[in-house]
C-alpha cells in the first residue's frame, strides 16, 4: 500500500519527493514504490490561539446541564 504525502506547494512537493524515492514525474504528483506526493496551493491550515479553543470549549460547555 502506497502512502500520500500532501505538500503545501509544488516546490516542496518535489523536494519531498527527492526525499522518499518518488521519482516517476506526472503532471500534478510524483509517484514511487511506496509513495505518492502531491501539492495544493495555499496554507493547509490555520494556526489558532490557545485562548481561542478555551472559549470554543467554554462555550460549548455553556449549555449543557450539570448532574
Amino acid at each position: 500500500m502506497k502512502r500520500l504525502v500532501l505538500a503545501e506547494k509544488p516546490s516542496v512537493a518535489r523536494d519531498l519527493s527527492k526525499i522518499l524515492g518518488a521519482d516517476q514525474k506526472h503532471k500534478n504528483y510524483y509517484e514511487g514504490k511506496d509513495h505518492v506526493v502531491t501539492w495544493a496551493l495555499g496554507h493547509l491550515l490555520t494556526l489558532k490561539m490557545p485562548e481561542d479553543f478555551f472559549f470554543f470549549k467554554l462555550s460549548a460547555l455553556k449549555g449543557m446541564a450539570v448532574a
